[in-house]
């Protein structure tokens, strides 16, 4: 029974991925901030972001299409190449970086040969991670990640979207020493879906 059951969700794991569309791209995420706060006290400290870069790849499966309009659902991961704080600091060498694994949705119009244009929403749990000068002997625990944007597809499904950004997680040195961290940015994003 229980080989039987892994069986099938195999099969329609794998029948649903021949249906599904990817995108496959790379972004630059413009110069951002990051909020870090302690846990247990009032008040944070911004720090301004490097612009940087990604990757990224999505699986877009249609669950609606209409004669003007298009619904989509998927899954998806990026990573956000290492990236530091625009301070200006050459004693420090700080890096940091993000992989976001999220479930999306995207509405957008359907006209087979002209321009769509969508909406995405995009939420999940992203993985922290940094150099030792980012974060010393502290360990890193990623947290929600969730992102909006919008954009266009052309007829030869190349795509052009502009996407805000959240990314949460925390350093703890053990015991109740804890720092929460915000990182945001706008990241404009480019790639070619795949049928």
């Amino acid at each position: 029974m229980k080989r039987s059951i892994i069986v099938s969700f195999f099969l329609l794991f794998t029948v649903t991925l021949l249906m599904a569309d990817f995108n496959l791209g790379f972004g630059v995420d413009l110069a951002g901030n990051q909020e870090i706060s302690a846990s247990g006290y009032s008040g944070s400290v911004d720090q301004d972001t490097n612009t940087g870069i990604e990757v990224f790849g999505e699986i877009i499966n249609t669950l609606n299409k209409s004669a003007g309009s298009k619904f989509d659902a998927g899954i998806g991961a990026a990573w956000l190449v290492p990236r530091g704080f625009d301070d200006n600091n050459d004693e420090y060498q700080e890096a940091f970086s993000f992989i976001p694994l999220y479930f999306l949705i995207q509405l957008g119009t359907n006209n087979p040969n002209n321009m769509n244009f969508y909406g995405k929403a995009k939420i999940g749990y992203d993985l922290f991670s940094g150099n030792d000068d980012y974060a010393g002997s502290g360990d890193l625990t990623g947290g929600l990640y969730t992102g909006f944007g919008a954009g266009i597809i052309s007829s030869k499904d190349l795509f052009l979207e502009v996407s805000y950004q959240t990314y949460n997680g925390s350093i703890s040195w053990g015991g109740d020493d804890e720092l929460d961290i915000v990182q945001t940015h706008i990241s404009i994003m480019l790639g070619r879906r795949i049928k």
